[in-house]
């Protein structure tokens, strides 16, 4: 009788795993549509937005129109252009199919990854909507969709993927892929080297990121577009963002460090509320850290949008928030943190297509007074919600650490 409750509970899970892709999938494109309700595609510059000129200027060189010059280092971002030029679509809509594809396709890479990593059901079904929930995920897709953020997170989550399975020829191509899409994604490059331990599993390591290296040489020492020599250099942007923040001018420092309180939604409150596991989760895997740290950097000094550079660190954030607290989450505690992520996202305030509405979303080009105002309210939520679940989940984690220790204690 054991043996076929046993049985039929293992055959139960199998379902309910097999069943999560759709459900994430049906959840995805229910947010698509609801996003569509209450978020206008940006008007400026006949929908191209603001980078987004540059990207169609590349689109027509690669459809054989005139010779343009791109400034530097949009030009080397070659991959997504090429693509969007290929199908034929319009410069718009094929930068928004492009973009929405591939934040779909994320999701359900960030479900494997989730699972992979030891995070159960059905948390990292709510994760993957926390996830999609945020600001510039896949409400940005639909608003400014003439951009590489999409595409670009896709390839950082399916690295993430492959270098945590090991499938290191995969990992290669994807790399040499997404160089090609955002050159700042390079820094996963030392994660499957860090989670080798011996010399030969090292070795192909290494060999796994030469093409990709190889090709961002390539690429900037024989561009496909010619570079605009009168625009600045990767490293006059860098130089540049840090003298803004060191000098906090335009508030750039201020909206630097607010940044994270915009981005993050309740991912702050379930960091904030258990800093230290979480930071011991990092720690307990080779590459974490370094990849932590170096995507930081490149949200510090990349361009002064923080708050949308930021995104990249979510996986590794969710599956930290997942293993810092007891692995059983009650359905109405899920429930009612997707409700805050809903408030501490701005997902439900209708957004505009016009400059001011685009300006307001963005920590870098918000009013100031706006900004701060914006920033305390959900501020307030975050510091309410870490506290409360400070509060709660103290005696839980008490009650399985002393239990965990009795049972080390009767082995």
């Amino acid at each position: 009788m054991l043996r076929s409750q046993r049985v039929l509970t293992s055959r139960l899970a199998d379902r309910n795993i097999s069943l999560e892709p759709s459900l994430v999938v049906v959840a995805l494109t229910l947010l698509l549509v609801a996003f569509h309700l209450i978020t206008a595609p940006i008007t400026v510059n006949g929908g191209l937005g603001y980078d987004g000129i540059l990207y169609a200027r590349m689109v027509e060189v690669l459809r054989g129109g005139a010779a343009i010059d791109v400034a530097s280092p949009y030009v080397f971002r070659i991959l997504p252009a090429a693509i969007v030029a290929w199908s034929g679509l319009d410069v718009v809509l094929g930068f928004y199919v492009l973009n929405v594809a591939a934040t779909l396709a994320a999701g359900l890479v960030l479900l494997a990854f989730l699972r992979h990593c030891g995070i159960g059901a059905p948390l990292r079904g709510y994760a993957v909507v926390w996830w999609a929930l945020l600001p510039f995920s896949l409400r940005f897709a639909v608003h400014d969709p003439v951009l590489v953020d999409g595409i670009g997170f896709l390839f950082a989550i399916a690295l993430l993927y492959a270098a945590m399975t090991r499938k290191l020829l995969i990992f290669a191509v994807l790399l040499a892929a997404a160089v090609l899409t955002r050159e700042n994604l390079i820094v996963l490059a030392p994660l499957p080297i860090l989670r080798s331990f011996q010399w030969n599993e090292r070795a192909r390591a290494t060999l796994a990121s030469v093409p990709a290296l190889a090709l961002l040489v390539a690429i900037h020492a024989w561009p496909i577009i010619t570079p605009d020599r009168a625009t600045p250099s990767s490293a006059e942007f860098v130089g540049y963002d840090a003298y803004l923040i060191v000098t906090n001018a335009d508030d750039q420092a201020t909206r630097l460090v607010l940044s994270p309180i915009l981005a993050l939604g309740i991912l702050f409150s379930l960091v904030a509320a258990r800093p230290v596991a979480v930071a011991r989760a990092f720690g307990g895997e080779p590459g974490w850290t370094l990849y932590a740290v170096s995507t930081l950097l490149c949200a510090t000094l990349g361009g002064l949008d923080h708050d949308r550079y930021l995104l990249l660190l979510v996986p590794l954030l969710l599956v930290a928030v997942g293993r810092a607290y007891p692995r059983v989450w009650r359905t109405e505690w899920l429930v009612g943190l997707t409700i805050l992520q809903l408030v501490g996202t701005r997902a439900l305030v209708p957004m505009a297509g016009d400059a001011s509405a685009h300006f307001a979303l963005m920590a870098s080009s918000a009013p100031i007074a706006q900004l701060l105002e914006t920033s305390g309210v959900i501020g307030s939520v975050i510091v309410v919600v870490a506290l409360l679940l400070r509060l709660n989940w103290s005696p839980v984690v008490t009650l399985a650490e002393s239990r965990s220790k009795r049972s080390d204690v009767a082995a």
